[in-house]
């Protein structure tokens, strides 16, 4: 009678630890190192009306590249998980190393561990002048984010920028409207610190 009992059992646990083996989850640099993540260009994928980015009309996991104009060399890198950006936006220099890195989470700029960033579109941003300065709100609270803006009847986006505390930190970046990138602006608390053409 024990063996029977004890049978049913042994099956049950056998399953259990094939089926665990199986649902491994990889995190985006085992998948990336690996090779497994599907690559395109960044002009490729389409922003929906949700906000998502879309690869033939189906939201996009894997990594788009903008490349230098009239080159092979990589511009700028942005992994993407499920239509939104999720890991790393890492810009190059033409030597092919990496000037400048931004951690997303779910579509939003991780700019410290306390706070949570959005991305909009800046037409729904608010000016106010904080002191001497003049800051973007969204909702009332001081903007940390990513704001851009699109061309006329159309969802491309001509550009976008990240700001941090209401206003531009990081990288402004301007595309023309086949999605192409023109430049890239890199600011500190709102002064423009350099200009990188591709």
């Amino acid at each position: 009678m024990n063996r029977i009992i004890l049978l049913p059992f042994l099956i049950w646990m056998m399953s259990c630890q094939t089926a665990s083996k199986s649902d491994k989850v990889e995190t985006f640099g085992e998948a990336k190192s690996k090779g497994e993540l599907a690559t395109c260009d960044c002009k490729d994928l389409l922003e929906d009306g949700e906000g998502l980015l879309q690869y033939n009309g189906t939201p996009f996991t894997g990594i788009c590249i903008i490349k230098y104009q009239g080159t092979e060399s990589k511009y700028i890198e942005k992994q993407i998980l499920n239509g939104l950006i999720n890991g790393k936006i890492s810009y190059y220099g033409r030597d092919g190393k990496v000037i400048f890195e931004e951690k997303f989470n779910k579509g939003g700029l991780q700019l410290d561990l306390t706070n949570e960033s959005i991305r909009c579109n800046c037409k729904v941003l608010t000016k106010k002048k904080d002191q001497s300065e003049i800051k973007k709100y969204f909702k009332g609270q001081l903007f940390t984010g990513t704001c851009f803006d699109v061309f006329p009847n159309s969802e491309q986006p001509y550009f976008e920028s990240a700001y941090q505390n209401g206003l531009r930190n990081g990288f402004t970046s301007y595309y023309n409207k086949n999605g192409d990138l023109l430049f890239t602006e890199k600011y500190r608390n709102d002064s423009l610190i350099k200009v990188i053409e591709p």
